[in-house]
């Protein structure tokens, strides 16, 4: 505590601060409710846990202060067969954690595939998992002490070696998380499949670039590691080398380097230019390869992940992208359904920026006619989306209340009466995706004066068989309105932000809650929305979620800028 002799068991975010702490676990309440992020609490090293068929070995690397202790006198050490000798094989016997070794609040798991040898520069499936205040834990089997590593073994372990494999493991399973990215067959990240067992290629690179930036993100506040930058410097030499050679121009790691540079700027800037600058190098460069060399195998794999950075580039830009073609649309009558929704919504969405620019073009009684009619069209195909996704996905989104001291919250209390949470986090993805879909085209229909447009789309479905409710969610109706869906977007985002998906849900929600931002009616609302975009940015790294501002706002921010550095300014 602060104030009186000793330690402070507070976390080290209110030790800083010298205020009180709550000494709640894993975080205090204290930081959270003055949205700062807090620290934890002293953690004397990390365990790397090696799950081998034989044995299970803890190794923990204890601090600098540690390292230098000297050791006590002999005539203070316990003598051999004394009670604290005694007391300490015990803890070893029943699996407990001995007084020596520092209580863990994480852990990092290696798991060691059999029958298969690790070359240099090859990535390990290292396993994070978080260990939080749930319960006690499950008695392990007894171990027999010898084969524990002696508290000498444990103080001189080196994590350098595993630094570029922690990076890169961190962002496959926290970041790019597999189901529902990816090709069903797969189960594991792409990430994995992305880096290659070459250190000196440009997928190791960018790789271990987000990697760095990401993983001391956790750890810092807004303050990224070197390494990090190095790393970058690096990619940006190999991806131009590779660009201009013949036999690597048409690599697909070009595609997930160029993915990963761009995600790499939403980390570290909050005008957006330089990942506006990598999604538009993404297009390119799948454009240039053609629709046939996305059909299958990696090329297939990047193709899909890049999708939705390609076409938030081009909803910023307001400026048709070649995704809207009817080559470039993957065939998805061989995936299973709950795939098929989320390579449909993203066939819909990526006809938005063309009807955009349409807009803004439009002049002619023709040409509003033909745009009319386009808009109804989507409004249409995005309804008979979600009744399907009402079908296959029946029961998957449930209401929770909102808690004390959740993310649904300010000083004056809930925000909401309660939050929408989701079975599978990918399907609630696609929901946020649908809404975002869903407000631009109605911002279209009011700023056009389009009469009756849910109507008329709906009545083109009168046919289609109209599902039962199952989910607390707003179903097409002929008066659906932005604010209501906006609210719904707004009910989503505590579940987006919590858990072991918190950085995939807070890189995922950036785009939505741009175009959210303008359409919060609600004062409150927008001051909270503000809070959670800079919490976003401290917490989980993302930058880009600082300056909310508007949609409208940070289009025109970023056309400012992209045409101020081709002016050369």
């Amino acid at each position: 505590m602060v104030g009186r002799p000793g330690r402070s068991k507070g976390c080290i975010t209110c030790i800083k601060r010298k205020v009180k702490c709550d000494e709640q676990r894993p975080t205090c309440l204290r930081c959270r409710d003055s949205f700062m992020i807090c620290d934890g609490y002293r953690n004397d090293g990390v365990a790397f846990i090696n799950e081998g068929i034989e044995s299970q070995v803890a190794l923990a690397a204890s601090t600098s202060k540690s390292q230098h202790r000297k050791s006590p006198p002999a005539r203070q050490r316990p003598k051999q067969g004394s009670h604290a000798e005694k007391r300490k094989k015990h803890a070893y016997r029943s699996g407990t954690t001995p007084t020596n070794i520092p209580e863990l609040t994480s852990v990092l798991v290696i798991n060691q595939r059999l029958g298969k040898t690790q070359h240099p520069g090859q990535v390990s499936n290292i396993e994070f998992k978080f260990v939080t205040d749930t319960g006690p834990e499950p008695t392990p089997e007894p171990i027999s002490s010898a084969a524990l590593p002696t508290t000498a073994l444990l103080a001189s372990v080196d994590i350098g070696g595993f630094r570029e494999q922690i990076w890169v493991s961190y962002i496959a399973q926290r970041l790019f998380p597999g189901s529902g990215y990816n090709v069903p067959s797969k189960t594991h990240s792409w990430i994995l499949d992305f880096v290659e067992t070459d250190q000196t290629s440009v997928a190791y690179s960018t790789a271990c670039c987000l990697g760095a930036a990401c993983f001391t993100g956790q750890t810092t506040i807004l303050e990224k590691d070197n390494a990090a930058r190095t790393w970058y410097c690096k990619a940006i030499q190999q991806l131009n080398a590779n660009l201009q050679s013949t036999n690597l121009r048409n690599d697909p790691s070009n595609i997930a380097a160029s993915l990963l540079l761009g995600i790499y700027e939403l980390a570290i800037s909050t005008d957006g230019y330089g990942w506006i600058c990598h999604a538009g190098g993404v297009g390119r460069l799948i454009e240039m390869r053609g629709p046939e060399a996305h059909q299958r195998g990696l090329g297939k794999r990047y193709f899909m992940v890049a999708r939705l950075s390609i076409i938030s580039q081009a909803l910023f830009t307001r400026r048709r992208t070649f995704l809207e073609q009817e080559k470039w649309k993957p065939d998805s009558s061989d995936e299973p359904e709950i795939q098929k929704c989320n390579t449909e919504i993203f066939n819909i969405f990526a006809r938005i920026p063309g009807i955009l620019e349409d807009s803004d073009q439009s002049t002619t009684a023709s040409t509003d006619a033909h745009l009319h009619d386009a808009i109804v069209q989507i409004l249409a195909d995005l309804f008979a989306w979600r009744w399907n996704w009402e079908e296959v996905h029946p029961n998957f989104a449930y209401e929770t209340p909102v808690t004390k001291h959740g993310l649904a919250t300010d000083n004056q209390g809930p925000l909401f009466p309660s939050i929408i949470s989701f079975r599978i986090f990918h399907q609630g993805r696609q929901l946020i995706l649908y809404d975002t879909a869903l407000i631009l085209m109605l911002d279209l229909v009011h700023t056009l004066q389009i009469s009756n447009a849910p109507a008329l789309a709906l009545a083109t479905l009168s046919t289609h068989q109209i599902p039962r409710a199952t989910n607390p969610l707003i179903m097409p109706h002929e008066n659906i309105s932005i604010p209501e869906t906006a609210r719904e977007i707004l009910r989503c985002i505590e579940f987006h932000l919590q858990g072991e998906h918190i950085m995939a849900g807070a890189l995922m929600l950036l785009m939505p809650l741009r175009v959210v931002s303008a359409f919060v009616e609600d004062e409150r609302e927008q001051v909270w929305l503000r809070g959670i975009t800079k919490r976003m940015a401290r917490e989980c790294g993302w930058r880009f979620s600082e300056g909310l501002s508007g949609y409208g706002s940070i289009c025109a921010g970023l056309k400012r800028a992209i045409e101020g550095r081709y002016r050369g300014k």
